[in-house]
């Protein structure tokens, strides 16, 4: 029987997972790749293979509740199931922060768990679904190792220009600190992509997805991000505001009395490319189908616009920093 290392990527209605086996040249081989997604709602479940073809669904009915735990338990059985032949050894998580405390991937034991569920109150749309997951894996599987791989830990290498934000010392402290929200995905870009481009030395790579940023790389190092201390700035997203100026919120609050349960709500998940066209999230798939069909296809050019004025800012301001760099 080979072993197998499970990959989980865990959100408020999704856990994504990637199987893998371990060669004996200690490579790993992509087996299957799936999700459950819909939870809280209409959970539903597809798997496919290395070649991207579903190999098995399945569907709960809306009377059948499916909790982040259920998701985990069902995502093992399937596997014990249907890869009776590979034996999962361990299991890896994407975490989003791992604080000042891990810069590196970690073993997770309860303290670990504490450490990061201390983090949620920094970025709560995320982290607290993330560490969810790896409690749901430690109550079905107790004995089950499992590593926690950090977004934040990428952002290490930024300069310190770049990391901070013009607020006292003791305000800040040493969690208000700019952080990068996509880091094992350009940790990994900046592995591959010497066989693509070996001579490239500065450069910006973008992360576009429903959530999206920016990262100015030298040498494959993190110099810069266009995200901040929470994955709401930079880049317009889905449903998420991008960069926004603090006096707008501040009106809100003051004039408009938004609380902050109504004001998280408005930026995380009704603002966005949602709010720029007008129809949907999603600019390039089924929002644009129902603009066409409504006739408003020309709000589609407005988040075009957006986004490329931003990634032009960010270019900017990764250029800045390189000048700053050479010359300080």
């Amino acid at each position: 029987m080979a072993k197998g290392i499970l990959a989980i990527n865990a959100g408020s209605t999704s856990v994504k997972f990637g199987a893998y086996s371990c060669s004996a040249a200690k490579a790993l081989d992509l087996v299957c790749r799936g999700e459950v997604e819909g939870i809280g709602s209409r959970p539903s479940f597809v798997v496919k293979n290395p070649e991207g073809k579903p190999v098995d669904a399945h569907d709960w009915r809306r009377a059948d509740p499916l909790d982040q735990e259920g998701a985990v338990r069902f995502i093992v059985s399937w596997l014990e199931t249907y890869q009776a032949d590979l034996e999962i050894a361990a299991v890896g998580h994407r975490v989003l922060q791992g604080g000042p405390a891990y810069p590196g991937p970690v073993l997770v034991d309860e303290t670990v768990i504490s450490e990061l569920e201390k983090l949620e109150e920094i970025e709560p749309s995320h982290q607290s679904f993330e560490v969810a997951a790896i409690r749901a894996f430690a109550k079905a599987h107790p004995k089950l190792p499992q590593v926690a791989a950090f977004d934040t830990a990428f952002r290490r290498t930024m300069p310190a220009v770049a990391r901070r934000y013009a607020l006292p010392a003791e305000v800040a402290g040493n969690l208000i600190r700019r952080r990068e929200f996509h880091g094992i995905s350009y940790r990994y870009i900046s592995r591959a992509l010497p066989r693509y481009a070996p001579t490239a030395r500065h450069v910006l790579i973008a992360h576009l997805g429903g959530g999206a940023s920016m990262c100015a790389m030298l040498d494959g190092k993190s110099m810069d991000t266009s995200m901040g201390l929470g994955a709401l700035d930079g880049l317009p997203m889905a449903t998420r505001c991008g960069a926004i100026d603090p006096e707008i919120l501040l009106f809100l609050l003051r004039e408009r009395k938004y609380t902050t349960v109504e004001l998280e709500t408005l930026l995380y998940k009704k603002s966005g490319l949602l709010r720029l066209s007008g129809v949907s999230g999603h600019a390039r798939t089924e929002g644009q189908q129902i603009a066409v069909r409504n006739g408003r296809d020309r709000l589609f050019r407005l988040p075009d616009r957006e986004v490329r004025r931003r990634l032009y800012g960010c270019a900017g301001r990764a250029r800045r920093l390189r000048v700053h760099r050479r010359h300080r």
